[in-house]
């Protein structure tokens, strides 16, 4: 670019810094900053999250803070993909209350948590099988947030599930089912394979006959779910 008389610009850096963090090369990535604010580059908002991105995704929470304290301290934009990068990471490590407090705090800054934040903070709760967290949650986003998506749903249902809470995870594929929504076979072989766990083979069987009723088409995974679970449960003709 240089030799051609072109000099890149801050969407190149944040492009290249984008590409190193995802690859895990958060020393390249710095090292592209500083050329950046060497040729007089200021980075923004989205080279920042990268950054932060790059570094919740090796478990460095406290490096991917700083970058954020660091955003502040500049006066840089700090949008709801900032907050919900930091959350995120929080969620994976574990540290409910930390991602909590980000939560409340961009409310209070006036920035509208999204259907990535709410998702991400019910993912978060179902870890540590926090199902009255969960559903305060998901509560507050039917009533004043963003509209659940399917992956919101997908979440939900397999939280629900592996937390033995099939009843709860019934009510609301029951719910869904009643709804305009178009969620194919991914859900349902999410409440099948939580049927199984929870020794609930006959209903899991039952929701698979129902497929064809339906106009549904049972995929590899569905098959894979019910074979363990027959095999698992000694009905070898079955499976």
């Amino acid at each position: 670019m240089n030799n051609n008389g072109i000099s890149p610009n801050v969407q190149t850096f944040s492009a290249l810094v984008n590409c190193l963090c995802k690859e895990g090369k958060l020393k390249e990535a710095n090292q592209v900053i500083d050329i950046m604010t060497a040729r007089g580059v200021e980075p923004n908002t989205v080279t920042y999250n990268s950054l932060m991105e790059g570094y919740c995704l090796q478990g460095d929470m406290d490096k991917a803070k700083g970058f954020f304290d660091l955003m502040l301290k500049k006066g840089s934009i700090v949008d709801v993909f900032s907050y919900s990068i930091l959350i995120n990471g929080y969620c994976n490590e574990r540290r409910m209350k930390k991602a909590m407090l980000l939560f409340e705090e961009m409310t209070r800054m006036g920035i509208a948590p999204d259907t990535v934040t709410y998702t991400t903070l019910i993912g978060g709760f179902c870890k540590e099988g926090r199902i009255d967290d969960v559903q305060n949650m998901f509560s507050k986003m039917k009533v004043g947030g963003p509209l659940p998506n399917i992956h919101t749903y997908s979440v939900l249902l397999d939280g629900l599930c592996r937390n033995r809470q099939i009843d709860m995870a019934l009510k609301l594929f029951g719910e869904l089912e009643g709804s305009n929504l178009d969620f194919g076979i991914s859900l349902y072989n999410i409440l099948i394979d939580g049927l199984c766990m929870a020794r609930r083979i006959e209903c899991a069987r039952d929701l698979f006959r129902s497929f064809p009723s339906k106009g549904l088409q049972p995929d590899v995974k569905t098959y894979t779910i019910l074979i363990i679970a027959l095999s698992t449960k000694g009905l070898f003709s079955e499976a």
